[in-house]
């Protein structure tokens, strides 16, 4: 009976107990906490939050921003937490789960982008996608919008009206994780467009960052769209044949798959009817890439890819990126690339061979065999077809078995002084661009500069005659260190070679140029940098042939012309070696000093504008410049000697007499 009473006895204090003390729920019956606020509303990591509300001092609290765990700092109480900000968070909704369950804020916690501070923001909000926001920012200050988004979502932004224009607003949208999914730091108009950003791996709040860069306050319209999956537009067929595709989302990209059997095919790629006034010409961005993502080949617009490498056997996409807000159709024609065309061999002998490429994506090779190292020059003409202007690239590659080119062009051209380094077989290569085809006509000729003898240094002229296409000349002379050498062409046929088709130059022994000109010119005295033999060459452009002449002076130095008396007094002056220049010493110079210099009885060599002559101070720098009989008041900034240099233009030779008269 004891053993009973005693337990009556405990079970009656306990039911007698619970009428006296305070009723404690057991935590499956607690109600769920409330988050009724929290401040700051805008943070940083390891910032302090404190939250208010109901119920938030329960077992096991555990709080959440953006679904990212945060710590919580000191003892909860009843209608109060703090916790702090975790790192690697992008803001949105807080939320605490304890023993009673799980309560969420109805507002975000806007936490600060990188690069920034909580001072640097103004401005924060919910966004709804799809939905124009019209955001006042100030002057150097930041904007957060902030949205939810599930992983794999990819987004967009639209800009427009911004005030102040240009390149005003930065914008940037960051991933749950604080991640930049894209960024564009310059609009150039007043309408703008970050492209289909990165897509996200994670779910849960994104932010977008406005950030004024401009020094005033300013607004600016922002749409964020979510963009669809890039549209699967079917299987690309190889069979030349063109077909019409759309992409009709604003933003979305698309592609075609095609799948190879063979390894080592080539294939050509062309892209048409893309509306210029949708595209322009480069709103259509799209390539050929391998399964594994890497890039084979890509253009933008209405274009044409050929000889596109497929080098392994599997599934290649073609795919398409409208810029910006663009969407709109377009055409595709795609086909394996045949073999290329053996079109014989091409003999170096001046004779013509004509050709023809008929099928679409084709390339074609014509063969050249020299026994012993080689210069050739090769043109082709006549081209016709669809192969107009530019469509033909070529040029010569070897030898055998190398593939290097040593020299290319496009179209109907003439290749100059192709130089084949040793005997072996040499390929002429022909690749029409896109679909082109069409026949043309290729000559070979053998190019051997000509030797056109030694070229004298006392003005005597040499006739040189180039009558070989392709071909190029040479005059040799021996030269000494430091001697000068003025050069000049005469005689030159207009009618064939123009202003500017037939140039020259003077070079030293190691090949280096140290001056020239074209058609009939004149090359100012040129020093000699060491001992040795020297050559003018002489080299038309294209297959232009045709003769010139050619004169050199060994060119003495400058010559000293005396004194200029500063009284009116004349002095002349007498250049006798063509290319040779002189100098006149007036020493009378004071600064503030006005005087005029005149020049006058200038030879009917230097006619009005054939010499030329400077005046210079005492630094050697030039103050005023003149040519023939003319004059001039200078006022001198220096005191001290001041020089008069006379400069004939071109070989001439003569006087021309000077006066110097203090102006009071």
């Amino acid at each position: 009976m004891q053993r009973t009473s005693r337990v009556w006895g405990v079970s009656a204090a306990l039911v007698l107990g619970a009428a006296s003390v305070p009723f404690v729920a057991s935590p499956a019956l607690a109600a769920a906490p409330v988050i009724t606020s929290f401040t700051p509303a805008i943070a940083g990591v390891d910032d302090t939050i404190t939250v208010t509300g109901t119920g938030l001092a329960q077992l096991n609290p555990v709080v959440k921003v953006n679904g990212l765990t945060a710590t919580v700092s000191g003892t909860p109480t009843a209608t109060s937490l703090t916790f702090k900000v975790p790192p690697d968070t992008g803001g949105g909704k807080v939320s605490l789960t304890n023993a009673g369950g799980t309560g969420t804020s109805a507002g975000d916690l806007f936490i600060t982008p990188p690069f920034s501070t909580v001072a640097d923001i103004s401005g924060t909000g919910r966004t709804t996608l799809t939905t124009k926001n019209s955001l006042t920012v100030p002057a150097g200050k930041r904007a957060l919008r902030v949205w939810d988004a599930q992983a794999g979502d990819r987004v967009s932004v639209v800009i427009e009206n911004p005030l102040p224009s240009g390149c005003t607003y930065e914008i940037g949208v960051y991933d749950a994780n604080m991640i930049n999914l894209g960024t564009a730091d310059c609009r150039r108009s007043n309408t703008g467009w970050l492209e289909t950003l990165t897509a996200t791996t994670v779910a849960g709040t994104q932010t977008l960052v406005v950030n004024n860069l401009s020094s005033s306050s300013g607004t600016v319209d922002v749409t964020v769209a979510k963009i669809p999956a890039d549209v699967n537009l079917g299987t690309l067929p190889l069979d030349g044949t063109t077909n019409s595709y759309s992409i009709s989302n604003a933003g979305q990209n698309g592609y075609l798959s095609f799948t190879t059997v063979a390894p080592n095919q080539k294939m050509s790629v062309k892209v048409s009817d893309a509306s210029t006034t949708i595209f322009g010409c480069c709103g259509l961005r799209w390539g050929l890439y391998k399964a594994d993502g890497t890039k084979i080949g890509s253009s933008v617009g209405n274009a044409s890819l050929s000889n596109l490498s497929l080098a392994t056997a599997g599934t290649y996409q073609l795919r398409f990126d409208p810029l910006e807000m663009r969407s709109g159709s377009f055409k595709v024609s795609a086909s394996l690339t045949p073999t290329d065309a053996n079109l014989g061999v091409l003999t170096v002998d001046g004779i013509a061979k004509t050709v023809s490429i008929g099928i679409s994506g084709q390339n074609g090779t014509l063969t050249i065999t020299t026994a012993a190292a080689q210069t050739i020059a090769v043109q082709t003409s006549a081209v016709a077809g669809s192969l107009n202007g530019t469509d033909l690239k070529w040029g010569v590659y070897g030898p055998a078995p190398s593939t290097t080119r040593i020299k290319g062009t496009a179209g109907e051209a003439f290749l100059d002084a192709v130089k084949l380094p040793k005997a072996g077989t040499y390929e002429v290569r022909f690749d029409p661009s896109g679909t082109s085809t069409g026949a043309f006509t290729v000559t070979a000729f053998p190019v051997s500069d000509v030797d056109a003898g030694t070229l004298a240094l006392n003005g005597t002229v040499k006739p040189v005659t180039i009558s070989a296409a392709g071909q190029n000349a040479y005059l040799s002379f021996a030269g000494t260190e430091g001697q000068r050498i003025a050069l000049q062409t005469s005689g030159v046929d207009t009618t064939v070679f123009g202003c500017c088709k037939l140039s020259w130059g003077l070079f030293n022994a190691s090949g280096r140029r140290l001056g020239g000109a074209t058609g009939n010119g004149y090359l100012n005295p040129v020093t000699l940098p060491a001992a040795g033999t020297y050559q003018v060459r002489i080299d038309p452009a294209g297959n232009l042939t045709g003769s010139v002449n050619v004169a050199a002076w060994d060119v003495p130095p400058d010559v000293n012309l005396g004194g200029l008396a500063g009284n009116g007094s004349s002095t002349m002056a007498t250049i006798s070696n063509p290319g040779q220049n002189g100098y006149l010493t007036y020493v009378n110079g004071t600064v503030g000093q006005k005087v005029t210099f005149k020049a006058t009885r200038a030879s009917a060599a230097f006619g009005c504008c054939y010499v030329q002559w400077t005046l210079k101070n005492p630094a050697g720098t030039a103050v005023k410049r003149w040519a023939g009989n003319a004059s001039g008041t200078v006022t001198l900034s220096q005191s001290g000697t001041y020089r008069i240099y006379v400069d004939p233009v071109g070989p001439r030779v003569g006087s021309i007499t000077f006066t110097a008269n203090p102006v009071s």
